[in-house]
């Protein structure tokens, strides 16, 4: 059998699980079976638009070093290639190849070796719960999506181990800030706990811990029909590979509340956005159109 190519290599290992870990800031979205390499396509390019009008600080960062990394690279080439042989060139060159590229790019793919799954890891100042707004705003205006194969979006602004200990921890960051807002005043919330290929996790012991996480002093209800703010808790059970001690573990050698992650935001216009689905927002948009044009 002839030995792999690199670019074989590189592949095999991505579908072993990479190098990656799924932290901070993303966005989970489900897509067609099968279609998960073009949905991280689109979502790239819808992503990277929107946050050049959201961020553009974030985009001129990235130019501006890059552009000044490069010049510098340039001029120190002129002052040394007379005196450095072909040899040390060569190397040169070679090192400046191993380097990573587009370092400061805000968003970057995390391979879950899930069907129908994918994960979009964004760097600040990228707002997970603003980008995904924003994309589903410009689906109501436009009447139709970018993408093609992208179903429903779950914007995390944290991520952590699925167990209940951490999620009720960072849950108590999480929800106060986002209910604390100028002027105060109270909301109708909603907790949406959604477990997936998990027996560890009951929602009916940590949907009441949830709700002590929000404030209780500003006269915040439960409304589960209309609510103003969502409380999104998604599980889900994914191959990604950790890091401990400075050594790399495959996840699945773990037990089984260690193979799962949990994803957390606080969201609104859940009902407005149909769950944050995509395709239900534009085919709601051009049903209405319809419906209004045949009343005409």
């Amino acid at each position: 059998m002839p030995p792999l190519t690199k670019k074989q290599q590189a592949k095999r290992r991505y579908k072993q699980g990479g190098c990656e870990n799924i932290d901070g800031p993303g966005v989970w979205c489900t897509c067609v079976k099968g279609k998960e390499k073009q949905v991280i396509g689109e979502l790239y390019d819808v992503f990277e638009s929107i946050a050049d009008d959201l961020w553009p600080a974030s985009s001129a960062l990235g130019t501006r070093e890059h552009n000044a990394d490069e010049r510098n690279a340039n001029a120190n080439t002129d002052e040394e290639q007379e005196e450095e042989d072909l040899e040390k060139q060569l190397a040169k060159e070679l090192e400046s190849l191993k380097k990573p590229k587009n370092k400061h790019r805000r968003f970057r793919s995390v391979y879950v070796d899930t069907k129908c799954l994918v994960y979009i890891s964004c760097k600040p100042p990228v707002d997970p719960v603003k980008l995904c707004i924003a994309y589903l705003e410009e689906v109501e205006t436009k009447k139709t999506a970018r993408t093609r194969n992208a179903l429903r979006m779950c914007p995390v602004s944290i991520s952590c181990v699925a167990n209940p200990e951490e999620i009720i921890s960072n849950a108590k960051t999480l929800i106060p800030l986002s209910f604390n807002t100028e002027p105060e005043r109270p909301y109708r919330y909603k907790i949406q706990l959604k477990i997936r290929n998990n027996s560890r996790l009951k929602s009916d012991q940590l949907i009441p811990e949830l709700a002590k996480c929000v404030p209780q002093d500003h006269g915040h209800t439960v409304d589960l029909n209309n609510p103003e703010l969502v409380i999104l808790i998604e599980v889900y059970k994914v191959r990604y590979n950790v890091m401990i001690q400075g050594k790399s573990f495959d996840i699945t050698q773990f037990p089984v509340d260690r193979q799962a992650v949990c994803g957390m935001s606080v969201v609104p216009d859940w009902i407005r956005f149909k769950r944050y689905n995509i395709i239900e927002v534009a085919q709601s948009v051009n049903t209405a159109d319809a419906l209004k044009a045949s009343e005409t």
